[in-house]
């Protein structure tokens, strides 16, 4: 019998970031399943998009995203967890740039890339979890599509062999750096493909593109980066207009998850053979399902809810998973939060 979510014999808790400009949000949200569930503000913040949490120093990473022609600026921010889940703010850094959307948190540095300004920041980390020194790299160049990909657009970053990869939607280019962000190669995608998002799994790179809606795969060899293969994350029978945003893989490396905006659904995709091979598609539950996690079985450890986003919905939607076939379930059970695109 597959895990259930709603069976987890302690607290599941999750940090939930938002958008706060003329959403209703005021911050970053902090929701506690058991017996129900508890929603609370934890901190107010500045368009919270994008949050990374490292449990052993009880810290939550989060990006403003603004540009810095606002009063505020582009920014990441370093709050502590407190006990009664409320985050307690101890640092703000400029991001030197607009619109940060993204971190990717090391062993003793932080990435935050700024999508409008094209740009990669790296930040040492002190013992206490506080951000030192930072180093900043801009990005040039353009892509096919006017309306955006006019400039570069550095979206993610993720960490492969000892290098940090990021993907820059609008060039449609993984820079590729070393821990000092000096530039050790270029990976060109399909023209117009948009690289937003990537996960590493199998000796393998995955890339979901939001423009073109592919996962664009990766064979990673020695200092190597061979393209095997493109695959829809949308039906064949789909002929409208979306947008891929998120992408997960399981823990053991057998199934990718993927995010459809306008489709509105996730898609499953199973990694047994060289490219991944979708399995199923469910609706998210809501319009725009920008962000997701999988979420652990406090007993089992297992995988065995995923929990989705729906920003233009106000809602987070919970499926369970079945950790043998990956699919998941609708359990038909939605919690309101304004604007929500990060789950932690």
């Amino acid at each position: 019998m597959p895990d259930r979510c709603n069976d987890v014999p302690s607290v599941m808790d999750f940090y939930i970031g938002t958008y706060t400009r003329g959403t209703g949000s005021t911050g970053i949200y902090h929701l506690v399943e058991e017996d129900g569930h508890s929603l609370t503000c934890a901190a107010s913040a500045d368009n919270p998009s994008w949050l990374v949490r490292d449990h052993s120093k009880g810290i939550v990473y989060a990006v403003s995203e603004v540009s810095n022609g606002s009063a505020s600026g582009g920014g990441v921010t370093v709050f502590k967890e407190r006990s009664n889940g409320r985050l307690k703010l101890t640092q703000s850094m400029p991001s030197e740039g607009d619109d940060p959307c993204h971190l990717t948190l090391g062993d003793n540095q932080l990435i935050a890339t700024n999508y409008s300004s094209g740009s990669v920041i790296s930040y040492s980390i002190r013992d206490n979890g506080e951000l030192g020194d930072s180093h900043r790299v801009d990005h040039e160049g353009s892509g096919p599509d006017p309306d955006r990909q006019e400039a570069a657009h550095a979206h993610s970053s993720v960490e492969v062999n000892g290098s940090i990869v990021v993907a820059d939607l609008g060039t449609d280019r993984l820079m590729v750096y070393d821990s000092n962000l000096d530039l050790k190669d270029e990976v060109t995608l399909p023209a117009g493909a948009g690289p937003r998002l990537m996960s590493v799994a199998g000796g393998k790179l995955y890339v979901i593109c939001e423009l073109s809606n592919t996962i664009e795969t990766y064979q990673l060899g020695d200092h190597q980066y061979n393209h095997i293969g493109s695959v829809s994350t949308l039906p064949e029978e789909f002929d409208g207009t979306s947008f891929a945003a998120h992408i997960e893989i399981s823990t053991d490396g057998r199934f990718m998850y993927g995010s459809n905006r306008g489709h509105d659904s996730v898609v499953v995709m199973s990694l047994a053979g060289d490219l991944p091979r979708p399995v199923q598609w469910v609706t998210s539950g809501g319009r725009h399902p920008r962000h997701f996690i999988l979420a652990k079985n406090a007993l089992t450890k297992t995988e065995s809810c995923l929990v989705v986003a729906n920003r233009d919905d106000n809602n987070i939607v919970f499926y369970q998973r079945d950790s043998e076939t990956g699919l998941l379930t609708d359990m038909n059970r939605q919690i309101e939060v304004p604007s929500p695109v990060c789950i932690v």
